[in-house]
């Protein structure tokens, strides 16, 4: 199994960027387009 607890959106389209949003992602301290995976 992987160990992540992130995904991030590389170079996403600037017109996309508020669906990720809408779907839970944020930008990070250092501007990048992550959403946390919460592990159980």
């Amino acid at each position: 199994m992987l160990d992540c607890n992130q995904i991030e959106v590389q170079e996403p389209e600037a017109g996309a960027i508020p669906y990720y949003l809408k779907l839970g992602f944020s930008f990070d301290a250092a501007r990048r387009l992550v959403i946390s995976l919460d592990a159980p």
